[in-house]
């Protein structure tokens, strides 16, 4: 009797002691989000925010921080996130009282530590290489490419422009990369067909929903049948708008090693490529409101829309039962990248940044709605 009295007491004990250590774990992980921190960054002249300066915010913020982003029309610089960190801002919205201002960074590259992160609303002019996991990436512009080197990352509703645009790298894995706008506009010059616009992978990794497009004009060239749309790449590449106006281009999965193909629209403008392997929509001229065929390309421009059309093939016919392309499960993509709930700030003054003890925050926010 005593000896199971025992046994019941250290039961209890260890109970107690476990309970006691993951209500400290939970009061922990509630001081840290109580804790959490706005910043406000600002480059332009007498701007009144908390910095200048987004590498060095980014220095002195701690894990779970906010930090906002304000247009500017000076470049930000090269910013490395090593810790989790929120960053939002407008990015390449354009509207009609500063539209050449950008929340513009050189590059980014996230490193450890920084998973978890959430990057939304910049724009990139040179690479990105994402090598940590469980981010996202939303509502940005990428110029020269995004390398995808960690796992379980979201990148969605983004603009890319340029070629060689996404690799992923061999240890990439569970990545979705839906609803963006890749674009690869060449106006001059000749090109051979050994870039690509999406490299590497496995078979864990979406490539879903997306508008690609591969558009020469003037007095561009691209030889061999245009790059290679996947090159090496053995991602599941489902719902996506596939059009290039290249002439005699080659079949839009020529390099790919084993991807799986799935409900994508194909269209050459000038030529007839190889169907795609499996159930897809091939050389057949999607529907677009904005009336878009091989006349009228549909290339990156904030007034593009370009939603498939009620009588336009691929509609309602996505593997997840409504559209093909960029509006696959209702998501609502803007070309201008406006952030949805994050205001546009042209002031954030803190007046009384020393308080006495049980005092007052005073601040003066001016802000109003993205256009």
């Amino acid at each position: 009797m005593r000896t199971i009295k025992h046994e019941n007491r250290l039961r209890i004990k260890g109970i107690t002691r476990l309970f006691s250590g993951f209500l400290l774990l939970v009061l922990m992980a509630l001081s840290q989000q109580l804790s959490a921190r706005v910043w406000t960054v600002d480059n332009s002249p007498g701007a009144g925010a908390d910095t200048s300066s987004l590498p060095g915010c980014m220095f002195l913020a701690s894990i779970g921080d906010t930090i906002i982003v304000m247009p500017s029309y000076t470049n930000y610089g090269l910013i490395t996130f090593s810790k989790r960190l929120f960053m939002y801002s407008r990015g390449h919205s354009s509207n009609n009282l500063d539209k050449d201002k950008r929340a513009a960074i050189s590059s980014v590259t996230f490193s450890t530590g920084s998973d978890g992160s959430v990057f939304k609303g910049l724009y990139i002019t040179s690479g990105t290489n994402l090598s940590t996991s469980n981010n996202t990436l939303i509502d940005n512009y990428f110029t020269n490419g995004l390398s995808i080197n960690g796992s379980n990352n979201v990148v969605q509703g983004n603009i890319m422009e340029g070629y060689n645009l996404i690799s992923f790298g061999g240890n990439a894995q569970n990545n979705l990369v839906i609803n963006n706008y890749l674009s690869c506009y060449i106006t001059g010059g000749s090109f051979s067909n050994t870039n690509y616009l999406v490299t590497g992978g496995n078979s864990s990794n979406l490539f879903a929903n997306n508008f690609v497009t591969e558009l020469i004009a003037g007095s561009a060239n691209i030889s061999g049948g245009g790059f290679n749309f996947f090159a090496n790449s053995y991602i599941k590449i489902y719902n996506n708008i596939l059009w290039s106006n290249v002439p005699n281009r080659a079949e839009f999965n020529k390099g790919n090693l084993g991807s799986i193909f799935k409900n994508n629209v194909t269209y050459s403008a000038n030529s007839n490529p190889t169907a795609l392997p499996g159930f897809n929509y091939n050389d057949s001229l999607p529907e677009l409101e904005g009336g878009y065929n091989n006349s009228k390309l549909p290339f990156y421009s904030p007034a593009n829309d370009m939603r498939l059309k009620s009588s336009s093939i691929g509609k309602n016919g996505g593997t997840d039962s409504t559209d093909v392309s960029l509006y696959g499960q209702n998501y609502n993509f803007s070309l201008e990248g406006n952030v949805p709930g994050i205001a546009i700030f042209d002031d954030f003054e803190v007046l009384n940044p020393v308080l006495k003890k049980g005092g007052t925050l005073k601040v003066k926010v001016v802000a109003r709605k993205p256009k």
